[in-house]
């Protein structure tokens, strides 16, 4: 029964932080297509690409070790403190690149 529990709980974890990712990919795209000029936008998204790869590779394996180390349940609460303080920052942050985008 656990195991079934355990799989509908990461299954309802996994489709929030999809509609989370979606959230965030769809303005971060629009942003990048407003701000760079047309010839460059092929090279800029493939950089952003390439630097997501590498970042979610270096995430993994940070939080494969970090579980063997500490567990799931506190690497989750990390990963949770880092999105809250993260979020902080960029609401904090709004009205300034609010300035300089501008």
């Amino acid at each position: 029964m656990a195991a079934f529990v355990c799989f509908w709980f990461s299954l309802a974890l996994g489709f929030a932080i999809g509609l989370e990712s979606a959230l965030v990919t769809v303005p971060s795209v629009a942003l990048v297509q407003e701000i760079v000029p047309e010839g460059l936008r092929g090279k800029t998204f493939g950089l952003i690409g390439a630097l997501f790869g590498i970042a979610s590779l270096a995430a993994m394996l940070a939080a494969g070790g970090l579980t063997d180390a500490i567990g799931a349940r506190s690497v989750l609460a990390l990963l949770g403190l880092a999105l809250f303080v993260t979020g902080a920052i960029g609401a904090a942050m709004k009205g300034h690149l609010s300035s300089v985008l501008q």
